[in-house]
């Protein structure tokens, strides 16, 4: 279950009704039935942006297991098929994913992020999403920004047609949000 080898990154990952495969790069192939399945980990490896650095760590009652990344492709149908499997947490991997791993300001807009797991928590004065501190989500170039509340149970998207120059979501996503939340 190593990630940090060269010869440690995925071919491929197929998740199924059987368990779990993540074929590497060096030909070997790890593996974990659901079965067997008896931990899963949120393992972050602050190596930066250019490697991956989130892995679901799945550890079976045989000793054997897989790391897979959290960018990979398959991982979204790993994420629904742990969800359905007994005594899988959600609400403890929602905590997981979305506790707070920076605290930064961006100087030259002094903006401040709050930062999770891939994720961007709710910053009102950067990243405004809705009243809830528990929201989260992530914005794009020139106000666009798709965000989560899991205390609210909504999603929220906007795509922008026309940009604005200010570092936030902007005065039109807020309007929304705010108008979204309104009517909850």
């Amino acid at each position: 279950m190593s990630q940090d080898s060269p010869s440690a990154q995925s071919r491929s990952v197929s998740v199924d009704d059987t368990g779990v495969r993540r074929q590497l790069a060096d030909g070997s192939e790890e593996a974990v039935t659901w079965s067997e399945l008896t931990a899963v980990v949120i393992r972050v490896i602050p190596e930066g942006l250019s490697k991956e650095d989130v892995f679901f760590m799945l550890a079976g009652s045989n000793g054997k297991g897989t790391a897979i990344p959290s960018a990979d492709p398959a991982a979204d149908a790993l994420i629904e098929r742990l969800q359905t499997l007994p005594g899988f947490d959600h609400e403890k991997f929602i905590e997981a994913m979305t506790t707070e791993q920076h605290n930064i300001t961006e100087l030259m807009q002094e903006r401040p992020y709050h930062q999770a797991l891939g994720i961007l928590l709710n910053t009102p004065e950067a990243v405004y999403m809705g009243p809830n501190p528990r929201a989260f989500g992530h914005h794009g170039i020139g106000g666009s920004i798709g965000f989560a509340d899991p205390e609210a149970h909504v999603g929220f998207s906007f795509a922008v047609n026309r940009m604005h120059a200010v570092g936030t979501n902007g005065p039109r996503a807020a309007r929304l949000i705010d108008a979204l939340y309104g009517v909850l």
